[in-house]
Formats: structure tokens, C-alpha cells, sequence
């Protein structure tokens, strides 16, 4: 890891020096049809660089917000545009500085028809994967989990506070126009700490993260979720009148993965881990606690996030759950935390 780098800038840098290493050799074995390796390697792994820069720092960075709200047609053929037109003009580039006449070589070569259809294939796997989910139409395609897996699981269960009221209040139409924005919010926060959001279940986010993850990770996830939500307040009291809250559950294990469904497949997530964690989520609800842990996971960290209050809770009584199981109540420091609780 690069010293003095965050580690959620660490992962989207490293993710993305495999598109322009690939970049890289995919230019050079285009290049070698025209004798023309290196200057192939060049438009490669340039090319690759500035679609890694926008993917980064305009699609997935200060543009989100505002690409996401447009309708996927016209989403899509921004995209295409923007990458044809990044793929043209570093090829002509340099072309142009290996000393060709580059319009005229682009066009003999079909370098053009050639960036529309990368652009448009890139593109629509890029669209895809966002509708389904990172990495779910690869496991789809690959058929990792055509037959059930057993694999450990963080899980993350967001639930927002009051939506009952908040719909009586709005009214359904404004009332899922603040749920786009609240799981937004949520979401953008849990993706940036390496999290993948399993569904949206309701007013419930649902967030995982693969075995040997940092605890701490998905703890910052809520964390930076509950300021990113603060300092947008502004924002929600204009367009809603009210801000979101939200009570969080955390927990680790053993779940059973694989394809369900018919003529709508998803990849499941089912077993005794994802009950447990809905009924540590039913405990946040009960006793006011803004995040709830099992202690088992939080045993797992080496040191917790700094600036939290943490309480200790007595064994408690899960729905459904033969054992008692011990809780850790989290909160940013200031913030109030639940007494010790009894059966939920």
C-alpha cells in the first residue's frame, strides 16, 4: 500500500492501474497489425490513463449526482460520446507525433469505427454491471455461484429511522424521491470504504464485504454516511421539509451464496449470519442505538475508528435466536448511547 494514501484511494487507484495496464498491452497487440507497436502501447496506455481519470474523478466523483439522475438512454450516450472522443483524440495525438498524416491513417485504418465500438461495448458492460451490481454479472457469466457457495460475509443492515411517518407526511411520489437521495448518501459513503451493496429491501440498505476486510471499514461506512447526511441538512429541509436518520447493524459470517430466481435471477445471500444481523437491527431499532456490533466482530479490531463512545451491552435475547448474544453500541462522540437492554 502507498504510504500516507487512504485506503478506499488506495483501492480505486489500484483497480483502475489494471485498466491502463491492460490498455497498455491491448494497444500494443493492435499496434502490431500496422507494425506499430509502440505507438499502439502509447495510444493504449494514455487512453487508458484519462478513462481511469474520468471514471475516478467525473463519473465517479464530483459528476455522480448529477450523471445518475439522468435517464440511462441519454446517460449511456454521454458516456459513448465523451470515450469515443477521448479514444479519437489521443490517437490522432500521437499518431500525429510519430509524423502520419493522422486523420487519413484513422480512417484507412478504421481507428474510428473502432473507438465507437470499444465505446459501446465498454459502456454497456459498464451499464450493466452498475443495474445488476459490481461483480454480479461476472459471477453470472462465470458461474461462480451456479451451485451454492458458503463464504464469510460482513454484513451492513442500514434501516432509516421514521419512514412510516415520513410517508404519511410526504406523500409516496416525495417520499421515494428522498429515499433515491438518502440511499445515495449511504451508498456513495459504503462503495468509497470497498463495501458492495448486496439490495435495497424498503427503506433498507443491505451492504457486504468479503472475507478479511478491515472491521473498521464498514463503521467509517456509517460514520461517513451520518456527516455526509449532516452537512447536506440544507439540502433535505428545502426539498423535504425533514432530514433522514438512520440505525445501522453490523455483524460477520458464514452465509450461503447463490443464483436464485427464474425469469429474475439475483445473486442470494441467505443463512443464520443475515438473521442474526436483521435481528441486531431490530435490537438498534428498540433501544435507540445509532449502530449496533456483535461483539464477536468487534472483538476482530485491532483498534475501533477514532472519536467514537462505545458501551458494552448485556447478552441480549435475539427473536428467533436460542442463545443470548453480546452487543457493542456505537456512536460519534456526544451522541447518546442505549442503556444495558433485555430481551428484544
Amino acid at each position: 500500500m502507498i504510504v500516507g494514501l487512504p485506503r478506499r484511494d488506495y483501492d480505486v487507484m489500484r483497480r483502475w492501474a489494471w485498466v491502463i495496464a491492460i490498455s497498455t498491452v491491448a494497444g500494443a497487440l493492435y499496434g502490431a497489425r500496422i507494425g506499430g507497436v509502440l505507438i499502439g502501447a502509447a495510444t493504449g496506455g494514455l487512453t487508458g490513463g484519462l478513462l481511469s481519470f474520468l471514471e475516478i474523478f467525473v463519473f465517479g466523483g464530483w459528476a455522480r449526482r448529477a450523471l445518475s439522475s439522468l435517464p440511462f438512454a441519454v446517460y449511456f450516450a454521454l458516456r459513448v460520446v465523451i470515450y469515443v472522443t477521448t479514444i479519437v483524440a489521443v490517437d490522432l495525438a500521437v499518431t500525429g507525433l510519430a509524423g502520419r498524416n493522422s486523420i487519413t491513417d484513422n480512417l484507412a485504418r478504421g481507428d474510428f469505427g473502432f473507438s465507437i465500438v470499444m465505446s459501446v461495448g465498454a459502456n454497456l458492460l459498464f451499464g450493466v454491471n452498475n443495474l445488476l451490481g459490481p461483480g454480479v454479472l461476472f459471477a453470472f457469466v462465470a458461474g461462480r455461484y451456479r451451485r451454492p457457495r458458503r463464504e464469510v460475509r460482513v454484513l451492513l443492515y442500514i434501516d432509516l429511522c421514521g419512514s412510516t411517518t415520513l410517508t404519511e407526511k410526504l406523500g409516496e411520489m416525495k417520499f421515494m424521491d428522498l429515499l433515491n437521495a438518502f440511499f445515495a448518501d449511504v451508498t456513495g459513503e459504503i462503495v468509497a470504504e470497498g463495501g458492495e451493496i448486496h439490495k435495497y429491501v424498503g427503506d433498507e440498505v443491505i451492504a457486504v464485504w468479503r472475507a478479511g476486510t478491515d472491521p473498521a471499514r464498514p463503521i467509517r461506512a456509517c460514520l461517513a454516511a451520518r456527516r455526509r447526511i449532516a452537512r447536506r441538512t440544507a439540502y433535505y429541509l428545502s426539498a423535504f421539509g425533514v432530514t433522514p436518520d438512520f440505525r445501522a447493524a453490523i455483524h460477520e459470517g458464514a452465509v450461503v451464496i447463490g443464483e436464485l430466481g427464474e425469469q429474475k435471477k439475483e445473486i442470494a445471500l441467505i443463512g443464520d449470519a443475515m438473521n442474526t444481523a436483521a435481528r441486531i437491527l431490530e435490537a438498534a431499532r428498540e433501544t435507540g442505538a445509532a449502530v449496533l456490533i456483535s461483539a464477536p466482530f468487534y472483538a476482530s479490531m485491532r483498534a475501533p475508528p477514532a472519536g467514537l463512545s462505545i458501551r458494552r451491552l448485556a447478552p441480549v435475547a435475539l427473536r428467533g435466536k436460542s442463545a443470548p448474544l453480546e452487543l457493542i453500541s456505537l456512536a460519534e462522540q456526544g451522541d447518546a448511547l442505549p442503556e444495558a437492554i433485555g430481551p428484544i
